[in-house]
This record gives structure tokens, sequence and C-alpha cells, in this order.
């Protein structure tokens, strides 16, 4: 039966079937092509479908009831039902064409049902698209060098855009893609007001610059009349470096085995930034095998379960790795195997959720190879994920008929969670065209395909492609996302994929768990102590408390006696860890020989000195001295000042290579420095040196004593009147040095030199 031009302009979609069983009633053929419609079909203002029926029923007796019920599915539940023509007893046809009215946009299906005797023996179920009357709207998606807007030969189209039709609400009306020659086509209301064409630049790093805002405003008829561009260019100004990594696909196989694992990585670098070195990592569980990557890209390295790649990741391009693995003869039913890929940061680097993906699945679990895969996966059977985060998705799609698929197209629901206007095609196998041919829905046609089949050749039997898009800002907790896709092989009903699952939720924070570790050193001296303890943290949450059993606080205890030393490690979140050591006694090393100290031993006060013991290449020195203060002290020689004395002793300890002490000292006289001596002088002051308090004593009142305080210019920086035999001066306020403290009053004019420490 032939249909004219004529009749399927006059109708929204027009569907051809053909349904046959055979004599056993069991299976069920029929031919659909809903592509097969008027150019105008997504845009007709007539929403009628024209379903044309034909075929025929084998082996019937003349008192067979056999009958096809059409439900059309959508608002609502008309069913029509078609009686046989009879030829003989053998053959029955049918042959006629069915039209409904829908009063609804959007996808809907067409179930029939082919029954005999009122029992159903096959069921088959289309899907169409319905749309209210609506114009097209065109342009061009262009990386303009020179930002004029129009394509000329040192720039390039850009495939596989997505241009955004949006209400004034910001709603999605429509979508066009661009395809290799960078034109696209979106679909417009005819009575469109206030509608908005909007261009999501190709990558992070890119700016639409023609128009400037990225939006071309669609207000009258005048500014659709034309071809509406969008130029866009890398933009110098933006600081961006991002790299990410992404599953897509996975197949573990029976013990003894082989499976595949395939895994992609991407780069968005700064404009001045064509390719970075990455390092890249895959982790695979014991149970799996490494036996060879099939990729141009052969790792650097194997270490165990871990397979290590390093290699210059170009801008903006994709670098896929297809890793084979045998699965363990020692595997049994529901063994699970964990695989994690990840890409070390990058300078400059910010946003690090999508540097690993990881995978957990069951062996000997079915695989289907007609599936659609999420990444991020999120946690457990919900799938729970972080919010904000762009998604990438991988539909997966096999041959397994008998003979080659001419054309292949898939369906894809765009959750409500998503933006749509983000959506991004990453990868495909083969040669592909994408097209919104309604609200939410995306096609991805692959037009004279030709794929194997996978008894005739099981590796090029499959193909995939993988998209990017984002999340919809701020989901609230709980929201969640769901995908299915649905694909066609020529004329056979849809398989459908498995659906995924993310569930939006916040993260809680976990503190780093507190690990300690204790490591400690004998007592190995035979005179002294010299046993020790350390406490490692190897891992904790700032800030964190120690408390040894002795009372210390420190990391590593020192000078300990022989016997077991515990430690208490805590951190802010109230993590508490302890372990203890011993430190055992194995005293096998004298004391070292400390020889006397060489030196002056008369000094006058105010002054420094050097002084040293005998050296010795491996032993360490540590200088004090009472009544005197170390300027410096280098290994076995110290320099000394001295106070007012009348003495002062130097101590030094020694401390062999082994840790053992040993003490020497030396007594120092100490002359005192002034105009009179103490004995003699009308008064005294202390302490000397001083960090600013000074007590000044009088022999007697002369009643106009004053001090003053003069610098080593002889300038007077400090004075005060004396109305006591004992006071106090501060001089704090004065820097650091050697001074002149003055005594004036009747019949007395006496000076002594202070130093301000």
């Amino acid at each position: 039966m032939k249909i004219s031009r004529l009749l399927i302009k006059a109708f929204a979609c027009l569907i051809f079937i053909w349904l046959y069983t055979d004599v056993s009633g069991q299976s069920c053929y029929y031919f659909a092509d809903s592509t097969q419609t008027d150019s105008n079909t997504y845009c007709a203002d007539n929403k009628s479908v024209a379903l044309h029926i034909h075929g025929k029923r084998k082996y019937i007796s003349s008192g067979d009831s056999v009958s096809i019920h059409v439900y059309w599915m959508y608002g609502d539940s008309l069913e029509a039902k078609i009686p046989l023509t009879y030829i003989n007893f053998n053959t029955a046809t049918y042959d006629t064409t069915l039209i409904h009215n829908y009063n609804m946009n959007g996808i809907t299906n067409i179930k029939l049902v082919l029954e005999k005797n009122t029992v159903s023996e096959c069921t088959k179920v289309l899907q169409i698209g319905l749309f209210s009357g609506c114009d097209t709207i065109q342009g061009q998606t262009i990386l303009d060098l020179n930002q004029d807007c129009i394509l000329n030969s040192n720039d390039s189209p850009l495939m596989n855009q997505t241009v955004a039709l949006k209400d004034t609400l910001g709603n999605i009306f429509s979508l066009g893609i661009s395809d290799s020659s960078g034109h696209y086509t979106a679909r417009i209301p005819s009575n469109y007001t206030s509608y908005k064409l909007q261009k999501t630049p190709v990558s992070p790093t890119y700016k639409v610059y023609c128009p400037d805002s990225g939006l071309h405003n669609l207000d009258t008829v005048a500014s659709i009349s034309q071809s509406l561009n969008f130029s866009e260019r890398c933009d110098t100004s933006l600081n961006y470096m991002d790299l990410r990594v992404s599953f897509i696909q996975q197949n573990v196989g029976n013990p003894n085995d082989t499976g595949q694992l395939t895994f992609n990585t991407i780069g968005y670098f700064n404009c001045n930034v064509d390719s970075s070195l990455i390092a890249v990592r895959l982790h695979h569980g014991q149970l799996l095998n490494f036996l060879s990557v099939e990729s141009s890209i052969q790792p650097d390295s194997i270490v165990d379960t871990i397979i290590y790649w390093n290699y210059y990741q170009k801008n903006r391009e994709m670098t896929q790795h297809i890793v084979k693995f045998i699965t363990d003869s020692s595997a049994t039913f529901l063994d699970s195997v964990f695989v994690k890929a990840e890409v070390d940061t990058v300078v400059g680097e910010t946003y690090h959720l999508n540097n690993q993906t990881q995978r957990k699945t069951r062996i000997l679990a079915s695989w289907d190879p007609n599936n659609k895969i999420s990444d991020p996966q999120g946690i457990g059977i919900n799938g729970l994920t972080e919010r904000n985060q762009k998604m990438t998705y991988t539909i997966n799609f096999q041959n397994l008929g008998t003979a080659p698929a001419k054309n292949i197209y898939i369906l894809d629901t765009i959750d409500a969670n998503l933006d749509l206007s983000s959506f991004n095609l990453l990868f495909a196998s083969h040669s592909i065209q994408v097209n919104n041919p309604a609200p939410r829905i995306l096609r991805f046609d692959f037009e004279n395909i030709n794929l194997v089949d996978s008894a005739t050749n099981e590796p090029l039997s499959k193909g995939f492609l993988t998209y990017t898009i984002d999340m919809t800002s701020n989901l609230p907790i709980g929201s969640k996302i769901t995908n299915q896709a649905h694909i066609y092989f020529d004329y056979n009903s849809a398989v459908s994929t498995n659906r995924t699952l993310n569930t939006i939720y916040k993260k809680p924070y976990l503190p780093i768990t507190l690990n300690i570790s204790t490591d400690g050193q004998d007592v190995t001296c035979i005179n002294n102590d010299n046993g020790s303890a350390t406490v490692k943290i190897n891992a904790s949450e700032l800030p964190y408390s120690i408390l040894w059993s002795n009372g210390s606080n420190a990391k590593t205890i020192k000078n300990l006696s022989p016997g077991k030393y515990y430690v208490t490690v805590s951190d802010t979140f109230g993590q508490i860890s302890v372990d203890s050591v011993v430190v055992s006694e194995n005293r096998i090393y004298e004391d070292p020989l400390i020889g006397p100290i060489s030196g002056p031993l008369s000094v006058q006060s105010w002054k420094s000195y050097t002084y040293s013991v005998e050296a010795n290449a491996q032993a360490s020195y540590l200088w004090s001295a009472d009544g005197g203060e170390v300027l410096q002290s280098i290994a076995n020689s110290a320099e000394i000042q001295w106070n007012a004395g009348p003495e002062g002793t130097i101590i030094v300890t020694k401390t062999s290579d082994q840790g053992c002490d040993a003490d020497t000292s030396q007594i120092v006289p100490i002359l005192f420095v002034g105009i009179h001596s103490p004995e003699e002088g009308a008064f005294l002051l202390f302490p000397n040196p001083t960090d600013g308090i000074i007590e000044i004593q009088l022999k007697e009142l002369s009643g106009s004593d004053r001090i003053e305080i003069l610098d080593m210019q002889g300038r007077v920086v400090y004075t005060k009147n004396i109305n006591n035999t004992s006071t106090q001066i501060d001089l704090s306020a004065l820097a650091s040095g050697t001074y002149n403290a003055r005594l004036m009053g009747e019949n007395v004019n006496e000076e002594r030199t202070i130093v301000k420490r």
C-alpha cells in the first residue's frame, strides 16, 4: 500500500508497522521506522499520528479469533481492534491506517498487542515525539581567532556544541547541536516572544565573544531571519587548570576469562598551555591479573596491583586507556573486584573531585554490553554524590544480532536535575549526529554505521558515546538524578539500558584517623642515663597534644633510665591513641674524657673572653656560665661576658657520639670596673647587666642627690632625683647596650658602667 506525500504532510507523524507471527504463535516480528516522517514532524501544527499496520498471521482455523489492539497510551485510553481479512484457512492478512489526535506535547509510547482467541501472542511498544507548531532557527558555532563572527580561512567550525533556546524564566525549550560544519538548528515556537538563544563555551578556558554576552535576544521576527552565529576563542585572562578521569567501560570476566576496562583522561588548561605532563594510576583488585594494554600509550611501570603512566596530556583532547585483565582462577561467585583510576593534580588546579573515579563489580554477575555508566558512580546502592558536579555519562552498545546493523540510534531522556544547556559530547566510537527531538530528549544517530554482529567479530561489534553535563546548581540534599537510554538497532524494538542513580548528599567531614607509633633508644652509658623515646604521629588533625607517663609533652624525651614509658596522643576531634615503648639497659660505653678549661682566669666585669676545652670531632659541647653570659659557642670553644662578680663559674658538658655525658667546671674571679671600688664608692647598683630594673643604694643622703644615665656619646638619656638611700629606676625603654650611671649631689660625683640587655 502506498501513502502519498500529501498524506504524510497531513499528520505530525507517520509510522509503518509490519507484524507477523509464525505457526507456533510464539514469535513476533515487526518493522517500524519512525524516522520516515515529513521533515516538519517536530514542528507540525497538527498533533495527529497516522499509524500504518500491515502483515499476516499464518496457520489459523476458521474458528480462531485473531485481532490487533492498539493502545495510544497518552492522555486517553483509546483501544482499536482490527479484524483480519481471511484469504484461506492458513493465511490471514491485515492492512490498515489508524489516525489518532493528541492534545499534549512530548514523548509518547504506542503499544500494539497481537491476540489469538483473546490470548496475547506478542506485544510491541513504539516511541514517538509530539510537538506544537514551531519554526526553526539556525546558525553556526565558530572558533573565531579574529573575533569577526565569520568563519574565515584561519578559523574552524566547532562540532557538537550546544545552543539552548530559553524562555523568560530560563526554562529550556529546545536545543541545537552543531554538526561537523558547525551548523546547528533549533526549534522555536511560532508565537515566540522574548526568547533567548544561549551558547555554552566549548571549554572552561573559552569565552563567547560574538555576541559578547553569549546571548541572542529573539524578540522580533527580524531577529531570527538571519543566521545567528556564535564565535568564541580561548580567553587569555582566565587562569584555569583542570584534569578529569572517567570510566567508560568495565567488563570483568569469569575465572580464567579475559575482561576489559576502559577509561579516559582529559585536560582543560590555560590558553598558552598546549599540553601538560601528568601522572596517571590504575589500581585494581587482587582477583584481576594484568594481561595487556591495548591503547597506544603503554604504562611506564607496573608495581603489584598499580599501573603507572606518565605522559603529556594535550589541552582539550581525550586520552583513552584500554586495559585487559584475566580474572584469577580462585575467584568465586559474587566475589567483588575494585578498580580506581586517578590522575595527580597539576599546578594551578583547584577542583579535585574529578581527579579520580572508582568502580566495584561482582565477578560472574551478568553483564549487559548495552549499558549506561555514570561518573561519578556515587557511594552505595543510592549512588551518594556531592552536589554541583559535572557528570560524565557513557552509553555502550553492542550488536548481538546475527547480521550487521545498518543504522543505530539512541534516545536519552535527560533528568530535570541536570542542566541540559551544559551538554557536551566528548567522544563517540563512530560518526555520530546529535539532535533534540523533544524537551529533555537527546537523540544520537549512527547512520550507515554497519556495525558487525558479535558472532562475526566480537571486538568490532561494539560502540559507545560519552558526554558531560552539569548538575543543576545547589540541588537540595536528597535529590535524585536518574538516567536511562534506549538503543534502536535498525527496525528492532528498543534495547533499554540499566538505570543509573545518583543521590545528592552532604559528605560528612571525617577526620583523618589518628595513628601513632613509638621508637626507643636503650641506656648505653655506664655512669649516666641516656635512654630516649619518640612518638611519631602518622596521621592526625591539628592541633594535637602529647602526654608521656613521666609528664613530658615533647615528641622526644631524653635522658631516660631503663623502664617502660607510655604516651597518650589526642587530637582536636577527641580521637585518642595510646602506645608504649620499653627503654632497655645495655650499659657498654664509658663517659667521655673532658680536659681542663683553658682561658683567662682573672677577668674584668662587663668584658668578654674566650674559653675552650680539648676538641673531639665526634663529640658535642654545651656551654653555660654562672655570673656571666655566653655570647656565642662553637663546638669546643665559647665567648663569655662576665657580670659584676666577685666571681663566676664556667660549666661545660661534653656528649660523646654514643650519647654519654661528662661535665667539667672552672671558677673565674671577676674584678669590678668603675671610678671607685664598691667599698670606696658613695653608691651601689645591681643587678648588672640588667633587663631594665636597677636597685640604687646610697651610703648616705646629701639632700640634693640625682642619678643620671648617659649613653656612650655622653648624652643624658635618663635622670631621677633620689630622696631615699634605697630606690629603683626603670631603664626598660632604653635600647640594649652599655651606659654610664652617674650619681650627682653635694660633694659627690661618681660613675658606674652598666649594661642594658
